[in-house]
């Protein structure tokens, strides 16, 4: 029997989506928790649920050696049409994420395919630092206009 056609199931959620927040104490003077917070809430608005998880990410470092970090991982399940719908958004938010925590790219995963969104764009502005969890949010959303 297949996933998608056990009993009692009320939806077949095909696309996996996961952001890898690293935890970067310098993001800006921004705590990263405030980050996580607000990217969750984009999730579940857009999607209808988030799971987040801390985890530790070791990737090579320009030099070649091993670099680790921990990170935290927001992964969501949605329609297919809620993603066509987010994708371009999804993006614009993991663009302006990796600058606000200041990486050069930021890792996301759509159906287990990795994909590094890279930090280019308008410069954030120089208040960033002061803002609270509520301005992070309404800056994310911003970019999903």
């Amino acid at each position: 029997m297949s996933e998608t056609n056990l009993p009692l199931v009320s939806a077949a959620l095909p696309v996996r989506f996961v952001i890898y927040l690293p935890a970067a104490p310098e993001a800006r003077g921004v705590d990263p928790e405030v980050i996580e917070s607000a990217v969750a809430k984009i999730l579940c608005e857009r999607f209808g649920g988030v799971t987040a998880y801390a985890a530790k990410g070791t990737f090579a470092s320009a030099s070649g050696e091993a670099q680790t970090e921990p990170i935290t991982v927001l992964e969501t399940y949605c329609a297919q049409d809620a993603w066509d719908q987010n994708r371009e958004g999804m993006a614009a938010c993991a663009r302006l994420l990796a600058r606000l925590l200041k990486q050069e790219a930021l890792g996301c995963s759509v159906n287990g395919n990795m994909v590094l969104i890279e930090a280019h764009g308008e410069s954030l502005p120089e208040v960033l630092g002061a803002y609270a969890s509520h301005e992070v949010y309404a800056l994310l959303q911003r970019v999903l206009e």
